[in-house]
């Protein structure tokens, strides 16, 4: 299997557990842990049909000191689900 140039994660900051979606609404992903190898075993990549349509974007023109986006460190969001 040929993975290209892609690399694991040295680690992980967050994990989103959609067990509640799945439980409460019948939801299921479109894209599990199977279905990303089949399409890296098939050389067809990890973008979607649209993402590889549209392509990268440069959105932001002011580039930041840590990353793409702005981070407002003193800001605290809460996310209840």
């Amino acid at each position: 299997m040929s993975v290209g140039a892609g690399k694991m994660f040295a680690s992980s900051d967050r994990v989103y557990v959609n067990n509640r979606a799945r439980n409460e609404f019948g939801w299921e992903p479109r894209r599990d842990f199977s279905s990303v190898m089949c399409r890296l075993e098939a050389d067809l990549g990890l973008k979607s049909t649209l993402a590889t349509e549209v392509g990268q974007r440069d959105i932001m023109a002011e580039v930041f000191s840590e990353g793409p986006y702005p981070v407002n460190r003193g800001r605290r969001v809460l996310v209840r689900f």
